[in-house]
């Protein structure tokens, strides 16, 4: 049996393995298979196209962590594996209420306490309600797709920002709906869509996360999860060649979509949402059209452009050059960081905070799929979808 390369070369690291080979991997060595796990994904998809349906389907079967987790396989073959995931996880869920024997549990032990609401989850991944196409939820990390690849002229990517978690996707109230609007609502009825979070996020709140090294001014996370996009971007640009793709990236996202460019994350069109911007040194990608839309008075505007080392995003979304800034339709007296400094010198800090709350719910209304509270990011997005389907990137 061949052993994947070390890449040093170029060559495909899959070359030469066969299904039985990956088989024998999964028992025999772990460690070749996390080498794997991390290749180019146009690696990944040309050693899957070049297998047999039979062999795909037993790889499906026997690895569907490993498969249901490889950028560069065909997002039905990804959901197929994470059903039988989901399927082991349920069983295994009710064995041990605890989590003590199942991957992730410290993740899945502080989200979902008891696991009912864990469980119900799985069990709709179970019967197709939801499709799965990452399932790790010991890196923190869950993408749900909406719509079908097969059909689909475009894609969209939503990546939510501070406070995303696995806990936003199964509740009651979904971090997936703006997605699973736009999937529903598409003007040329084929989009397929993807709610995507690749690992921990920045989360605002007083306990009990340390606020200075957890909380949405730590640009470190941006770091931490652009290659995460970037991967996950090229998995699908791989295996569905010619798509058109809108990312839309919502606020703390939208550094992660700035820094994963560089990595190769480079949708057709990146729409900032409520965004922070980007870190210093962000050097826009060529062939990416990029627009920016938040409400006037939008709480990242109070620190729009503002940056010490892993604290702040020194490039606001506005001044990205060549970006197309949109009207959210949102109301509010229009801050800036400039502005927002001068209040706070002139009125102190009441100055500021009797404007906060409006700022807030402006916010939070971007990721909304009520078109009462959110109707132009909803619209916008409806549009690009619609003008890029069926071109080319």
């Amino acid at each position: 049996m061949s052993r994947p390369s070390d890449g040093a070369t170029g060559a495909n690291p899959f070359a030469g393995l066969s299904a039985i080979d990956m088989l024998v991997l999964a028992r025999t060595d772990r460690q070749a298979l996390e080498q794997l796990s991390k290749s180019d994904p146009a690696a990944a998809q040309e050693w899957w196209a070049g297998l047999s349906e039979d062999q795909q389907h037993a790889l499906v079967t026997a690895m569907p962590a490993f498969i249901g987790a490889l950028n560069g396989v065909p997002a039905a073959s990804r959901v197929a594996a994470n059903k039988i995931l989901a399927a082991e996880q349920v069983r295994k869920i009710r064995s041990q209420p605890s989590f003590s024997d199942i991957d992730g549990a410290p993740t899945l032990r502080t989200e979902f306490g008891a696991g009912e609401d864990l469980i119900r989850y799985l069990e709709r991944v179970v019967a197709g309600e939801v499709q799965l196409y990452l399932w790790h939820p010991e890196n923190g990390a869950v993408i749900e797709m909406a719509g079908n690849p097969e059909t689909a002229k475009s894609a969209l990517f939503v990546v939510p920002g501070t406070n995303a978690r696995i806990g936003e996707f199964t509740s009651s109230n979904p971090t997936t709906r703006f997605a699973n609007w736009q999937v529903n609502n598409s003007r040329t009825q084929s989009v397929v869509a993807f709610t995507v979070l690749t690992g921990p996020m920045p989360y605002l709140t007083a306990d009990p996360i340390d606020l200075w090294s957890s909380g949405p001014q730590n640009n470190a996370f941006a770091a931490a999860r652009a290659p995460e996009l970037a991967a996950f971007e090229k998995g699908i640009f791989a295996t569905m060649p010619g798509i058109p793709t809108v990312s839309y990236e919502n606020s703390y996202a939208s550094a992660i979509g700035s820094a994963a460019e560089a990595y190769g994350g480079t949708p057709t069109v990146r729409v900032l949402s409520a965004g922070v911007g980007a870190t210093f040194g962000y050097e826009p990608a060529p062939d990416v059209i990029r627009y920016a839309i938040q409400a006037p008075n939008d709480i990242n505007r109070y620190y729009a452009g503002l940056q010490a080392w892993e604290v702040g995003f020194g490039v606001a979304p506005e001044s990205i050059p060549g970006i197309n800034v949109l009207d959210s339709g949102q109301s509010g007296l229009p801050i800036n960081a400039a502005i927002a400094q001068v209040e706070l010198g002139v009125g102190g800090p009441l100055a500021v905070a009797v404007q906060i709350p409006d700022s807030v719910s402006n916010h939070i209304d971007t990721m909304s799929d009520d078109i009462q509270k959110n109707a132009a990011s909803m619209r916008e997005v409806q549009r690009l979808l619609a003008g890029t389907a069926g071109a080319t990137r």
